[in-house]
Formats: structure tokens, C-alpha cells, sequence
């Protein structure tokens, strides 16, 4: 799979993207690398593969997506702190406070 210079990586946030520059390829590519590999190009842009020149209806993240709700963090936050396990550490201050719904989403 051959990924563009300049392509936009979208990690599922509106605020974040990571423009990728490179020219080599990852050890894992070459690692693990197929020869239907060279048969699809990756456009980060907008998210789309193509398969012998020809886009794919779905990448997978988006085909996955279709069964999970988006990622919401102040609901997770709000699970998290209100769950058994809670609080635990890492989230803990030095003075043996929890950590605010807030002080945890602004990490």
C-alpha cells in the first residue's frame, strides 16, 4: 500500500490531523509486506483506497464505524469516574485527590 506525501491522517477528531511526509517505507511494511500490497493506494485526505485504480466503496475503519457510536470523551470521562473501579491510579493528584472530569479531558 503506497501512502501519498502530504496525505492528511484523520485519527477520528475534528480538531487533529497529521500531514505525513515520508519516503520510506515502515519496517512493518516491509516486514509483513503482500504483493497485493502494491495494488492499493491510500488517499488520507478524504479517507479512500483504491484497488487497481478503482475506489473502494469502504475502508474498513469506516465499514467498523457503521457499528460503533463515535468516540465521545466526555462521555467516556463520565463513565470512567462514576464506575467501580474509580478512582484509580494515574488519576490521582499527590495530594490523593481525584482527578476532575475536566483535568482528565484536558490531558
Amino acid at each position: 500500500m503506497k501512502l501519498f506525501a502530504k496525505d492528511t491522517l484523520d485519527f477520528g477528531r475534528n480538531d487533529f490531523s497529521e500531514t505525513l511526509t515520508r519516503s520510506m517505507p515502515l519496517k512493518l511494511e516491509v516486514a509483513n509486506s503482500h504483493p497485493l500490497d502494491r495494488t492499493i493506494d491510500f488517499y488520507g485526505g478524504n479517507h479512500s483506497y483504491f484497488i487497481n485504480k478503482s475506489e473502494a466503496r469502504y475502508s474498513v475503519t469506516k465499514y467498523v464505524g457503521k457499528y460503533f457510536e463515535n468516540f465521545v470523551p466526555e462521555k467516556v470521562v463520565q463513565k470512567m469516574i462514576t464506575g467501580s473501579n474509580w478512582p484509580r491510579e494515574g488519576y490521582i493528584t499527590e495530594e490523593g485527590i481525584p482527578f476532575t472530569e475536566q483535568q482528565i479531558l484536558d490531558q
